[in-house]
């Protein structure tokens, strides 16, 4: 039986202690947990965008890839996935038309 008191003894003490924890917390500490929690928000989204931004330029601009048959192909790249060097030119052209009717 004593045993069981011990328990309820400590669940009551445990319980005591998180009562006095948040009756401790004012407005203050709230408001800086909230104001922590925004900022590192912001903070790692504009980190993990500067990685990003920082890895997309890191690709590399040509690549030659050799299929299974051991036919060598240039790829280049644009935006972010890769062409071969007929359809990259294709887009440099479409581009440059682009821009000389605007």
């Amino acid at each position: 039986m004593s045993n069981l008191h011990t328990t309820v003894k400590e669940q009551l003490h445990a319980a005591q202690i998180v009562h006095d924890l948040l009756l401790s917390l004012n407005p203050l500490f709230i408001a800086i947990f909230i104001f922590g929690v925004v900022v590192g928000v912001f903070f790692f989204s504009g980190l993990f965008r500067f990685f990003n931004r920082f890895l997309d330029k890191v690709m590399p601009f040509r690549i030659v890839y050799i299929s299974d048959l051991g036919e060598k192909t240039e790829l280049y790249r644009w935006g972010k996935s890769y062409y071969s060097r007929q359809k990259y030119q294709t887009q440099i052209n479409d581009l440059k038309q682009r821009r000389l009717k605007a």
